[in-house]
């Protein structure tokens, strides 16, 4: 074999492990619901962030058996149904999502003091635009 076939060889070898770890690593990012690009565990961090501004200033009334408006966070899927005003939440599209509207407008939570800050607000917005990611199983941990 001439230096110019090893070489050739070579190359071949390492262009096909190339691709096939980068088809691995795309199938991974799908797998965890991150967009091809997005920095790793970035959606992760978001879902956490999203997570707990539910736990402490919405769980205590849209959870149960009887959540407020008929509107739980119980489970993406409750999530995104919505309540008694219909969907809160289009996966990908904050601005016309209820659930972004609200807390942007101040109505959502409706006490003062428990209104979400301009960081809080964002933090939702950029959730719903990651397509709303909601743990495993679709469920929101009780252990934030």
């Amino acid at each position: 074999m001439t230096d110019r076939n090893v070489f050739f060889d070579l190359r071949c070898r390492w262009t096909g492990l190339a691709v096939g770890l980068l088809a691995v690593g795309l199938s991974a990012t799908e797998v965890r619901g991150e967009e091809p690009g997005a920095e790793p565990g970035e959606v992760g961090r978001l879902e956490t962030r999203v997570r707990v501004i539910f736990k402490t200033e919405c769980h205590e009334c849209h959870s149960g058996d009887k959540p407020e408006a008929q509107f739980s966070l119980a489970t993406r899927d409750a999530l995104v149904r919505g309540g008694e005003t219909g969907r809160v939440i289009i996966p990908g599209k904050p601005l016309e999502s209820l659930l972004f509207q609200h807390v942007q407008d101040g109505s959502m939570p409706p006490k003062e003091d428990k209104r979400l800050n301009a960081a809080d607000t964002l933090t939702i917005k950029a959730w719903i635009e990651a397509g709303a990611p909601f743990g495993p199983g679709g469920r929101l941990p009780t252990i934030v």
